[in-house]
């Protein structure tokens, strides 16, 4: 990804996918996008599934995704917040991506219920 518009199509790709239960095709965006080992990808599109899975259980249906925070460090790291909404709560979503030449990659993925540190 050359530019942050880049990135932000990513991350509404990838969004539009999880939110419709697409893994596959969300997870196969992630490998062309980022350094993480493709094993390692497998093995987070497999533990997302399954926990997501639960979440929509206890939580409702998706109801979309909205940006909340952009961290830029330096030149060099990029730090994206969104919180996935379901019906009785949100799930925070962050994306680090690190730009070493003229590409942004990511480098790291990681979805929670922390919201304290969003204030």
């Amino acid at each position: 990804m050359k530019s942050i518009e880049d990135i932000n199509r990513f991350i509404d790709e990838l969004c539009h996918h999880i939110g419709n239960g697409d893994f596959t095709s969300a997870f196969d965006l992630i490998k062309l996008n980022t350094i993480i080992d493709p094993v390692q990808v497998d093995v987070l599109k497999s533990q997302t599934e399954s926990q997501l899975n639960m979440i929509i259980g206890r939580y409702g249906n998706d109801l979309g995704f909205e940006e909340i925070k952009e961290q830029l460090l330096g030149a060099a790291l990029l730090k994206k917040t969104v919180i996935q909404k379901y019906k009785i709560i949100p799930l925070k979503w962050e994306f680090i991506f690190y730009k070493a030449d003229e590409n942004w990659r990511l480098i790291n993925v990681q979805f929670n219920e922390d919201y304290a540190g969003l204030f």
